[in-house]
């Protein structure tokens, strides 16, 4: 965030390829209305008091609109794989020591 403030004040060109470009400009129009006074649409933190952890990672996936979603990170895009994961003789073995 230093970065970016330090080099928009210091007349340094632009890169060509900016990541997260829509992030940046709607982040940057949010802290714009919040300077002005405004209360713009936020993201809605859990309260830390009362927010309990999934217990699995399993409990943290979802469905919204008919969409998988993970909690606190986004829209879930399927993988097809072509074969199950499966365990290999040597990952059981057990050290005769």
């Amino acid at each position: 965030m230093t970065a970016g403030i330090v080099g928009a004040c210091g007349g340094v060109e632009d890169p060509a390829l900016v990541l997260d470009s829509s992030y940046l400009s709607a982040e940057a129009g949010r802290l714009a209305a919040i300077a002005s006074g405004a209360f713009p649409n936020s993201f809605s933190y859990p309260d830390l008091l009362d927010w309990t952890p999934p217990r699995t990672q399993l409990d943290a996936v979802g469905l919204d609109e008919d969409r998988p979603v993970l909690a606190g990170l986004g829209w879930l895009q399927p993988v097809e794989d072509s074969q199950p994961a499966t365990r290999r003789d040597t990952d059981l073995a057990v050290d005769a020591e």
